[in-house]
């Protein structure tokens, strides 16, 4: 699904094992002959229903995002599933005698792990690796409210991965689910790797952390190059069909006049934008390269992606150009 001349947006962000959300609405103007979006202003709170579709009519998810629990029957702590180990890798194949939802038809797979201790970093990476179509789940199994907690959902197209990047801040059982869509473009084959980081250990990219909210921006300098990953845990944006496009936030010590903003990635399609903290608008958006204009000061821009439910790396550069006011 594609961001659209009618797109609304706004940002949330996410406390992603309590599945808390803070919604701040945007605003954004047209930004040029090019620009994608026009923007209006959206205030009613984000909601991701059940089997919401991401590509077109075609693909239905079991995502309860938002809701703090899944309602399934199926997914339940005694579910049996395949377990994975820190720093393992698993190659997996969505097939026709996989077991599907009860609410749908939707093909999954199944893997378990455990963690012996609060507040452990994780990063997971599922990519297909022939020419199909999966989304993810990960959950957690609350034994004490004997409930299964929906953490975070993504989605994989072809040939291209989804990263979800956080912290478990409770010990216990976890699981990842691995979907494939309705269709028969959801059977194939995949990997899936669990990397489990000790704690207070660095994130992944450190001069690239943070970037959920303006509070926690990436800093970024002039002539500056930065690696980031784009995940489920950034800032998320809603367009008018219910989409969401994940959002990294970066803040700069602007000089007065136009900044030129280079992104680039073979995981997604980026798209630039001005941010106004204050007023939560986005301005300006289009694709790479950019020229933002700014005040002298700090300033704030986002990088996100033109796709639907989207993660990956992707390089980021400012350089100064233009005139001055």
């Amino acid at each position: 699904m594609k961001l659209t001349s009618r797109l609304m947006i706004f940002l949330i962000t996410v406390l992603m094992l309590d599945v808390m959300t803070v919604p701040m609405p945007f605003t954004a103007q047209a930004g040029g002959q090019d620009s994608k979006l026009n923007v209006q202003e959206l205030t009613e709170p984000l909601t991701l229903q059940s089997e919401t579709s991401l590509i077109g009519q075609r693909l239905k998810l079991d995502f309860r995002a938002l809701t703090g629990e899944l309602a399934d029957p199926f997914l339940l702590p005694q579910q049996q599933g395949t377990p994975i180990a820190c720093d393992e890798t698993k190659q997996g194949m969505i097939e026709q005698s996989d077991p599907t939802s009860q609410n749908s038809q939707t093909h999954f797979d199944l893997y378990t792990f455990t963690t012996q201790q609060s507040n452990q970093p994780f990063i997971i990476t599922l990519k297909p690796t022939t020419n199909n179509i999966i989304t993810s789940e990960l959950v957690f199994f609350d034994q004490q409210q004997n409930q299964t907690v929906f953490l975070q959902g993504g989605y994989a197209p072809s040939n291209k991965e989804v990263k979800h990047i956080g912290v478990l801040t409770s010990a216990g059982q976890y699981a990842i689910f691995v979907y494939g869509i309705d269709t028969q473009q959801g059977f194939g084959s995949y990997s899936l790797k669990l990397e489990c980081k000790p704690c207070g250990a660095a994130p992944p990219n450190g001069a690239c952390s943070g970037g959920g909210s303006p509070e926690n921006a990436v800093q970024i300098q002039y002539d500056q190059q930065l690696t980031c990953d784009l995940s489920a845990n950034d800032a998320q944006l809603r367009d008018q069909q219910g989409g969401i496009h994940f959002a990294k936030i970066f803040t700069l010590q602007a000089q007065a006049g136009t900044t030129r903003v280079e992104v680039s990635s073979q995981a997604f399609t980026p798209l630039i934008g001005v941010l106004d903290p204050t007023t939560g608008s986005l301005s300006n958006i289009n694709v790479s390269p950019n020229n933002l204009s700014f005040q002298a000061g700090q300033a704030f821009f986002v990088v996100t992606s033109n796709e639907t439910q989207t993660t990956g790396s992707f390089t980021v550069k400012i350089t100064k150009g233009g005139s001055p006011f």
